[in-house]
Order: C-alpha cells, then sequence, then structure tokens
C-alpha cells in the first residue's frame, strides 16, 4: 500500500512507487519513524479507517520489522495518522495525500 515512506528525503525526483503518483510536492528535510510507534485514526473515523490502520500496521510489520499500534486520538510526533476527507474530484475514489512534517499524515 505504502511502498516507502521509510525516510522521507526531500529531493526533486519523484518517488518510483506502484501505483505511480499523479503528483509530487518536495520540500526540504527528513523524517526518520522509529521502529516501534503508532498510527492514529480519529474516534470519528475508527470503524471506517480501523482496518486499514491494521493492515498498514501488519505490513510496517512484515517489510521492515517494525512494531506499530492502532490508537484512537491525537497524533504525536513521530506517529502516522490516517484520516479522510470530503469528496476530492483530484484526488477520485482511490487517491491520498501524504504529508510528512513531525510525522506522516496520510488522507483519503
Amino acid at each position: 500500500m505504502f511502498v516507502a515512506f521509510v525516510t522521507a528525503y526531500a529531493q526533486q525526483v519523484v518517488p518510483e512507487v506502484i501505483p505511480a503518483l499523479k503528483e509530487w510536492k518536495s520540500s526540504r528535510g527528513k523524517l526518520l519513524l522509529p521502529v516501534s510507534g503508532k498510527i492514529y485514526i480519529s474516534a470519528d473515523e475508527e470503524t471506517l479507517l480501523k482496518k486499514y490502520a491494521d493492515i498498514l500496521a501488519a505490513d510496517l510489520k512484515e517489510m521492515f520489522g517494525w512494531e506499530y499500534q492502532v490508537a484512537v486520538g491525537k497524533p504525536s510526533r513521530n506517529g502516522i495518522s490516517l484520516s479522510l476527507c470530503k469528496a476530492d474530484e483530484k484526488l477520485g475514489n482511490e487517491g491520498y495525500r501524504m504529508n510528512i512534517s513531525s510525522g506522516v499524515a496520510i488522507e483519503a
């Protein structure tokens, strides 16, 4: 699902991921995620997102050996958050936005 955000290096080269990115905006900096952490979802979206947060946690474990737990609440520094946005024609039905700063925020 999320092929590579182990380390997010800001550069002009578009990452090669599957499916291919439609748009990429780079900036300066990097984020190193810890080997254990949390994937946050809001209480309002728990019913819709818990399944996907569990899949992401399992993928991180399988691919990298990382231990991530799903938590309901406000994201913390170096955490991963999943959320839903209003319908967006530009994103379509399967698109998402990922913002990497002091953590990783994925909005679909």
